[in-house]
């Protein structure tokens, strides 16, 4: 496995970019195993590494997002740890449990191995959650993933996946400025929020707003960006973006022109 890794990466030249492919491909071998072992009956594939692997997003993600669409059985992740172990992974599983269970998955020694750091003790981690307590009216579809391995797995469909990300810009305590990038995804392929959806979450979590359809929900955005600088959205997302033109997309003029053409 760790030759397949390596030959994956063997064209790229950029160290970081190199990192953030390997933990995109451990990424797709984590969500093949949970194929393979039925996780995607009852749980559904969400947040913005859905997006990333199910849609093509220009940029890497770091977490694994799932919500529960029945009742949720993976307490622990003891069969998924021990499907890794037999590719011959050294892994290591932080647990956490309230109501977005999981936990960390720690590949330990992998950039070594992969010649992408000089440091035998670093780690690549990847987050993985379930919202175990998930908004109602979810619409889901299935996707085939084929991109070093092959496998079909369920995920909610693109207008509900807005709908989770807007729902993270209105009510999130902390700012993630990459959501804005994932916004301007959106808003550019013209997809229609699922306001069915988008009104449940936000219901769940006591917004304090009437939001009642998508244009109340694009003045309240707008007035969000009226504070916000280029610098500011672009903080914590550059580094992720696979092509450093993609900068251009963080204005919040340009966001604030497509809000507006999408409720016109």
């Amino acid at each position: 496995m760790i030759d397949q890794l390596r030959n994956e990466i063997a064209l790229m030249t950029h160290q970081d970019k190199k990192q953030h492919r390997v933990r995109e491909l451990l990424q797709i071998i984590v969500l093949s195993i949970l194929s393979k072992q039925s996780f995607f009956q009852d749980h559904a594939f969400v947040g913005g590494t859905a997006l990333r692997i199910c849609h093509g997003l220009e940029r890497y993600s770091e977490d694994l997002d799932f919500s529960v669409l029945k009742k949720d059985t993976w307490r622990t992740a003891d069969a998924l740890l021990k499907e890794l172990r037999l590719l011959w992974f050294e892994v290591e599983w932080s647990p956490k449990e309230w109501i977005v269970s999981g936990g960390m998955i720690k590949f330990l020694g992998i950039s070594h191995e992969l010649w992408i750091s000089g440091h035998p003790e670093q780690k690549i981690q990847i987050q993985r959650e379930i919202d175990t307590n998930a908004p109602s009216w979810a619409s889901t579809e299935i996707h085939v993933i084929n991109d070093m391995r092959l496998f079909s797995l369920k995920a909610h469909t693109l207008p509900c996946l807005m709908a989770g990300k807007v729902h993270a810009l209105l009510e999130r305590g902390f700012v993630k400025w990459r959501d804005w990038f994932d916004l301007v995804r959106y808003l550019s392929k013209w997809v229609q929020i699922d306001m069915t959806y988008a009104r449940s979450a936000l219901e769940q979590t006591n917004y304090n707003w009437p939001m009642t359809s998508w244009q109340d929900i694009a003045i309240t955005l707008q007035e969000k960006l009226h504070i916000l600088t280029k610098k500011q959205l672009l903080t914590d997302v550059w580094v992720f973006l696979q092509d450093q033109s993609h900068r251009e997309l963080l204005d919040p003029a340009l966001i604030q022109w497509l809000l507006n053409k999408s409720i016109q």
